[in-house]
């Protein structure tokens, strides 16, 4: 394997909602062959956060560098609308950052931009079976927020043309000189601190 660079991602994939499992992906720098190895399937969760750190752990386990979580553009859209209506914060899904676990580990978020609609297609086209994580909140058995910001939108987009892309861009295009407060680094900030002096 003399001048090839092995590339290592760990992917814990929600697609269309369920937990596909953790997947190991080795590939050579030209890309060609794909080693797919099962290494665990479903996590059980509660908590996204345990979810997700233990992912990290069998990421860093296995000596990867990077998470690739498989949220979709819907998941961010939806995610925005719930802390905007249930949280009271504008926040939203990064399709890239920093494992605040794992000083070495990048969490990707490669589905970032690829609507659910797609995903759901491609999954029904290719003859992929997803696994089911066995989560009462997956298995649409216990009351879920994010199903109603989902219909919500969905009404919203009868009467608003493309008030999907307009969720997302809201993200991307925010004024902080118009915004009363903001968090940075775990530092709260105001509007008022321009005035100080």
């Amino acid at each position: 394997m003399a001048g090839k660079k092995l590339m290592s991602v760990a992917l814990c994939a929600a697609m269309v909602g369920t937990m596909v499992g953790a997947v190991t992906v080795h590939a050579e720098s030209d890309y060609a062959g794909l080693n797919i190895e099962i290494v665990s399937k479903g996590f059980q969760h509660q908590y996204w956060q345990a979810v997700l750190k233990g992912a990290e752990e069998k990421a860093e386990e296995l000596g990867c560098n990077k998470l690739a979580l498989g949220h979709h553009f819907d998941d961010v859209i939806e995610t925005t609308m719930l802390n905007l209506l249930c949280a009271g914060n504008f926040k939203t899904m990064l399709p890239k950052l920093k494992s605040s676990n794992y000083e070495k580990m990048q969490i990707i978020r490669p589905l970032y931009y690829i609507r659910e609609e797609s995903i759901i297609r491609f999954i029904q086209n290719s003859g992929i079976m997803p696994l089911n994580c066995a989560c009462m909140v997956a298995a649409k058995k216990t009351g879920n927020k994010r199903y109603e910001i989902k219909e919500l939108i969905k009404n919203l987009g009868e009467e608003y043309q493309e008030v999907e892309k307009s969720i997302f861009k809201a993200a991307n295009n925010v004024y902080l000189d118009s915004v009363l407060g903001w968090e940075q680094d775990g530092v709260r900030h105001s509007f008022l601190e321009k005035f100080e002096d």
